[in-house]
């Protein structure tokens, strides 16, 4: 091949890759106007924080026990070498008439999340950490409320050492739905 056959090569190359880059960033800037990053507002525990048609209130937070942990987390443990798993107690209670486009608050509204790290609930563990009567309740009317447990299993395998060492539970928050707030977990360690 010829210099010149190479060149037009090296030029149509990058050319394509400009237009990628174009591309990608006008959709980054569409999506940005059209989806305004939400406003993370971060609050502390037993403060209350609207969102939607929801109060919320975190109760309680820390570390399970590393015996309960032993008891209901040996797969992982077998697997992963090591886990911790946090807990929240959460309290929501409707504050406006539901509708019919009122969204069903689920497990998966929440994250535990860090500055590096985001851990969904364990859908698993759930049970063992809420009772039938708590979990039927209906959130239905404005004054309903719910008071429910949820846990998180966080692996050793995701974090360095020293991050495992230092780990403390006002490093996470408590991310309520994609759209909505954090709350700060920034009390002493409780254990269950």
């Amino acid at each position: 091949m010829s210099k010149e056959t190479n060149k037009k090569h090296i030029i149509v190359a990058a050319f394509i890759v400009m237009v990628i880059i174009a591309f990608y960033i006008s959709a980054v800037m569409y999506q940005t106007h059209k989806y305004p990053a939400p406003t993370l507002e971060s609050v502390n525990i037993d403060t209350d924080i609207i969102c939607g048609e929801y109060v919320y209130k975190a109760t309680e937070a820390g570390f399970v026990s590393d015996e309960n942990v032993g008891k209901l987390w040996q797969e992982e443990i077998e697997e992963f070498g090591d886990v911790r798993v946090v807990y929240v107690k959460l309290m929501y209670e409707r504050i406006v008439e539901k509708t019919d486009a009122s969204r069903i608050t689920q497990l998966g509204d929440y994250t535990l999340v860090t500055d590096t790290y985001n851990q969904a609930p364990d859908l698993v563990r759930y049970m063992n950490f809420n009772s039938i009567e708590e979990q039927s309740k209906s959130t239905d009317s404005v004054g309903d409320s719910k008071e429910i447990c949820i846990v998180f299993t966080i692996p050793k395998v995701q974090f360095t050492e020293k991050q495992w060492e230092k780990m403390k539970i006002e490093d996470f928050k408590l991310h309520i739905s994609r759209y909505l707030s954090l709350i700060h977990i920034s009390e002493p360690t409780r254990h269950a």
